[in-house]
């Protein structure tokens, strides 16, 4: 689809490759900056599984994200905001790892904040799934609910509704999330695809979600795939198989940039 014009390598949908994967990933355990527009307050910063996106809806549980943004901008005021997000325009999951956007300033906060709520920014994951996903399903589109943790709504369910999960459901909001197949993939008797998605909403959990629905969940997802089947991916890849790769933005100059963590 036209969503993909542009991104990384040309890959027919009669292209799949069978190949076979034997070597376990490999977790990279501390953050770092990748793109630093100081003048005008934009940042781009890679994100290790195991690090944690402050979130109002419930406390943290894994290494804090902003600890480390605000130990490396000690002057910024809106990284010790948390009615402006810390500056973090978006999140990723505790298990999910890749790039984040985030504003040093008011100003560069609110210029890539403006470009995520218009539908501007670029957000590209590549993600290994359960299953040989056909090349055909090229677009999920489905509404996605969640109910936050704190929210009186939780209360009123019974204690085996309580779930984190975000579901598909007509009572959701609209979620849309694009899809290319890199590759098919064998290790022993399971099948996996090596896929590129890219996702015009932002919903909770959405492209973890969206994957599960369509039968194809995730490697390494202790929400969305059973016991068995994520005890059998931890033997050989210790995180969650989704990585945010590319960004694409425009800076405070209004100049495209591109940003890319392989």
């Amino acid at each position: 689809t036209e969503w993909f014009d542009g991104s990384v390598g040309t890959f027919a949908q009669n292209d799949a490759l069978a190949c076979r994967v034997d070597k376990p990933c490999q977790v990279e355990s501390v953050p770092r900056i990748v793109f630093d527009q100081l003048g005008l307050g934009i940042i781009v910063v890679f994100k290790p599984p195991g690090w944690e996106v402050d979130d109002d809806e419930k406390p943290p549980v894994g290494r804090r994200l902003t600890g480390f943004l605000q130990h490396t901008y000690p002057w910024s005021v809106v990284m010790r905001d948390g009615e402006h997000a810390y500056g973090i325009i978006h999140r990723l999951d505790l298990p999910s790892s890749g790039l984040i956007l985030a504003g040093s300033t008011f100003e560069g906060y609110y210029h890539i904040k403006w470009q995520l709520d218009t539908g501007k920014i670029v957000r590209e994951y590549v993600v290994l799934c359960h299953g040989w996903v056909s090349p055909s399903l090229q677009e999920i589109n489905a509404p996605i609910h969640h109910i936050p943790d704190k929210h009186a709504a939780k209360k009123t369910l019974p204690s085996w509704q309580r779930t984190s999960r975000s579901t598909i459901t007509e009572m959701g909001k609209p979620a849309q999330t694009f899809i290319r197949v890199l590759a098919h993939l064998v290790r022993g008797s399971w099948r996996f695809s090596l896929i590129i998605c890219r996702i015009r909403t932002g919903r909770r959990h959405q492209i973890r979600a969206h994957l599960h629905h369509a039968w194809h969940p995730t490697v390494v997802d202790g929400k969305y795939t059973r016991a068995q089947i994520l005890g059998a991916d931890q033997q050989w890849c210790p995180r969650n198989f989704l990585h945010r790769q590319r960004l694409v933005f425009l800076d405070g100059n209004g100049r495209e940039q591109e940003v890319v963590e392989e």
